[in-house]
């Protein structure tokens, strides 16, 4: 329900920001004055997002921080991390992961699930920023599945191909024994999924 929602959502944003484009190529609306009057509503709408998922979270597997950098090193099954300006490098070592979350409103993200042992079949995973790159290091032997959501800028697949759409799926995903589903919503930000060599 909360995929579908958060769907949603961004469908919504998406088809707000076409219309606007769209008035400002016919003369209709100056964009850039636009945008320079109502981005912080964005930074609002993000914030309020945060702190209503992070009040559904159990409280003690939550992170939130508002400023500053997140440099952590996780053994828990299950990642839940956001924060509004600054990074967040999580290194995962989990036994048995799950999935979880993290958001970053005016930040990097990058999640290095290279040292776990063992995905839940599948496991999921969502990641969102706005302005932000998005990284991603998984094992070898793991086989993705990408739901994004995404803007502008480019990603960039195992492999280090260049991938356009908003879908990609491992050759062998069907047939892997570790997997890991990952959404993503970007707006602002390059995304790059990796593999251990």
């Amino acid at each position: 329900m909360r995929h579908h929602t958060g769907s949603l959502k961004w469908g919504i944003v998406l088809i707000g920001v076409g219309i606007v484009f769209l008035l400002h190529n016919y003369g209709f609306v100056d964009f850039w004055w636009l945008v320079g009057i109502l981005w912080p509503l964005l930074l609002v709408w993000w914030g309020y997002c945060m702190i209503r998922r992070s009040r559904a979270g159990s409280g003690e597997d939550r992170a939130a921080k508002i400023f500053g950098d997140q440099s952590l090193t996780v053994d828990a099954d299950e990642i839940n991390q956001s924060t509004v300006f600054g990074d967040i490098r999580l290194m995962v070592s989990s036994g048995d992961f799950k999935g979880g979350s993290a958001s970053a409103v005016f930040g990097d993200l990058f999640v290095d699930l290279g040292a776990v042992g063992h995905f839940s079949s599948p496991a999921k995973l969502r990641l969102e920023t706005v302005f932000g790159d998005i990284v991603v290091r998984l094992p070898s032997h793991a086989a993705v599945e990408l739901h994004t959501s995404r803007v502008f800028g480019t990603m960039t697949t195992p492999g280090g191909t260049r991938f356009h759409g908003n879908r990609y799926r491992s050759p062998d995903f069907d047939t892997a024994s570790e997997r890991i589903v990952i959404d993503i919503s970007q707006v602002f930000g390059d995304l790059e999924i990796m593999k251990t060599v």
